[in-house]
């Protein structure tokens, strides 16, 4: 279906970002939370939207890569 394929959306703000984007992982079932990934600009927007998920009850960790382009 397509509620799960890649999808773009705007937001006014990174803050309602997080938010509507965590609302909408929380209501997947858990059992396919480990499908999913969010992908940030930096490091900042990253820890924002962990912060969004644990506030919704998602558990979440952030992953990066470790070397220099």
């Amino acid at each position: 279906p397509d509620s799960e394929h890649i999808s773009l959306k705007r937001f006014i703000s990174d803050d309602v970002e997080a938010a509507n984007i965590a609302a909408g992982i929380a209501m997947i079932d858990a059992s396919k939370w480990g499908q999913v990934a969010v992908l940030g600009r930096t490091r900042a927007v990253i820890e924002k939207m962990h912060s969004a998920l644990a506030k919704a009850g998602v558990n979440a960790v952030i992953a990066q890569r470790r070397d220099d382009f």
